[in-house]
């Protein structure tokens, strides 16, 4: 199925080139475009970002790279991607994600596709049964796939369905820039998805969940919201985050300060 990748990039390019050789080698489905982002916040190592990528991406895919100097943070990165896309569907990475085995790309858009689903991850860690004292379920689909039922909308590695999430990010751009910022985007998407932003939830044609429900309920989000993990409980990891030292931290570099809270 026709798909296209979206990387958002902090300008680590020893991170970067783990991220995309490793996610070459191991998607099972060819993307028609690749969209590559890079917010220059280690400024001494802006001009070896375009080699980089150009070395990294097999011969034959398209690609397109734009730099942000100065940063202009996650959301606007993600929003800047989201708008180059042209296909219905895509897959997301950040620049900071090694991919450990096979990723089953085909069969998590036709999944997208077939059952009109919003988002699935493949999870950096091992799927557990709870997520903080939240009960995951377990969905087995008609033709024999399972998927599990998914807390939020994760900006890590997943496939996701462009008409549900652009509306949203184009909202949050528009209307609360500040707020779409750093960190803040999960929160923002998720609130939105949940139906707890009451502007959102009056202006898009979206399937919110009923205003005397809990958003946060397995079987709502199984029936409205719409994200999943990929596989069932105990589904090995597919990526490992690799930008946990500190010297590689982008948010410390330019984050906003405003707290989560202050999000409609």
């Amino acid at each position: 199925m026709n798909y296209e990748i979206i990387v958002v990039s902090a300008c680590r390019p020893h991170l970067l080139e783990v991220t995309l050789r490793t996610m070459f080698e191991m998607v099972d489905d060819v993307p028609s475009r690749v969209i590559v982002h890079d917010d220059v916040v280690f400024t001494a190592k802006k001009d070896v970002m375009a080699s980089l990528v150009t070395s990294c991406i097999p011969n034959g895919i398209d690609f397109e790279f734009y730099q942000d100097d100065p940063p202009i943070k996650h959301g606007p990165s993600i929003y800047w991607a989201l708008k180059q896309v042209k296909t219905r569907y895509f897959l997301f990475t950040q620049d900071d994600f090694e991919f450990l085995r096979s990723v089953p790309v085909h069969d998590a858009l036709m999944m997208l596709d077939r059952y009109n689903l919003n988002h699935i991850r493949f999870n950096k860690r091992d799927t557990l049964a709870f997520k903080n004292g939240w009960g995951k379920k377990e969905v087995v689909f008609d033709n024999g796939v399972k998927l599990t039922v998914s807390d939020h909308w994760h900006f890590q590695v997943g496939v996701g369905r462009m008409s549900v999430l652009l509306p949203i990010v184009e909202w949050w751009m528009q209307n609360q820039p500040q707020a779409f910022s750093d960190t803040i985007p999960p929160v923002a998407i998720n609130r939105s998805l949940n139906g707890q932003v009451p502007e959102i939830r009056e202006s898009l044609s979206i399937a919110f969940p009923p205003s005397d429900s809990d958003p946060m309920s397995p079987d709502i989000r199984e029936k409205y919201q719409k994200t999943f993990i990929w596989g069932g409980i105990g589904e090995k990891a597919y990526v490992r985050h690799i930008g946990d030292k500190i010297e590689d931290h982008a948010e410390e570099r330019y984050r906003s300060g405003r707290p989560i809270t202050e999000i409609v």
